[in-house]
């Protein structure tokens, strides 16, 4: 895959999925991420990079839609969010959930 197929796939992703997580299964910070989101009922969407064969070319890609790469890069209504679980401390993660799940499906 290329730089502009994964950037795409990237896009469509984020397009289709209200909670997209782009993840990794060493990284304690997204097994973190993944249980606040379950708790919330969020139904987020995981991508595991680290078991994908092109994830060199989906860091690449996540750089160019969301300034960098880092994971766990966690994309709310088509927005990336920086720091979820402050957001979740602060009570705030849940009414950015129940306004996402309330928007109607994407075409």
């Amino acid at each position: 895959m290329n730089s502009a197929s994964g950037l795409q796939l990237i896009k469509d992703l984020i397009r289709k999925q209200p909670v997209l997580v782009f993840a990794s299964t060493t990284c304690p910070k997204s097994k973190r991420i993944d249980e606040i989101l379950e708790s919330l009922k969020a139904k987020p969407k995981t991508i595991l990079i680290d078991k994908r064969h092109d994830q060199d070319t989906i860091r690449k890609a996540l750089k160019i839609c969301a300034g960098d790469s880092n994971i766990p890069k966690v994309f709310l209504g088509g927005s990336v969010f920086g720091d979820v679980e402050q957001l979740h401390e602060q009570g705030i993660l849940e009414d950015i959930i129940k306004k996402i799940q309330s928007y109607p499906p994407p075409t």
